[in-house]
């Protein structure tokens, strides 16, 4: 699945992206919509726990990093102990690695702002509408000629933004 994120002027506009990611078959749980506080979405499907905070992008992240990190310490257990754990303790420490710092690095990622949406604060502020939608990755760019097609007012802005490793803390 790829994150495709529209950038549309009013929701109107983004009442017309969402209809046509749904037609397309795209479900509502694959779909978000990002507005100014106290904006009307009407059936839009609102982001929620997704543009509120950085929880879920570092729980990918911390997943990732505790499974690798645990992994090569279950190689290392395995050099030093030899063959009496075998090739369970590499599982093993790549599966307690990905949870423990993938629950830590979650709970740390929800005190932050969420990071992918900061390249869209300015806009969302002036009142443009953020629709970010899961697609598969081999219909990427099929919706992304048919969304220009049916509706120019709305900016493909991105594809899986760039997520810096270490959020920044707003100032």
């Amino acid at each position: 699945m790829k994150r495709l994120c529209f950038l549309t002027p009013d929701v109107a506009s983004a009442h017309r992206l969402v209809d046509e990611l749904r037609r397309r078959g795209t479900a509502d749980s694959n779909i978000y919509v990002v507005a100014r506080e106290g904006t009307e979405l009407g059936d839009l499907p609102d982001a929620g726990l997704i543009a509120e905070s950085d929880f879920y992008p570092q729980l990918e992240r911390g997943l990732a990093t505790g499974a690798a990190i645990g992994v090569i310490g279950g190689l290392i257990a395995m050099r030093v102990a030899g063959a009496v754990f075998g090739g369970a303790a590499i599982a093993l420490f790549g599966l307690i690695g990905a949870g423990l710092n993938g629950l830590l690095a979650a709970i740390a990622g929800a005190a932050f702002p969420n990071s992918r949406l900061a390249q869209f604060e300015r806009a969302i502020e002036a009142g443009h509408v953020l629709v970010m939608a899961d697609v598969e990755a081999a219909d990427v760019a099929e919706i992304e000629r048919t969304m220009k097609q049916l509706h120019p007012e709305i900016e493909a802005e991105c594809i899986e933004p760039h997520v810096p490793i270490v959020p920044k803390k707003p100032r």
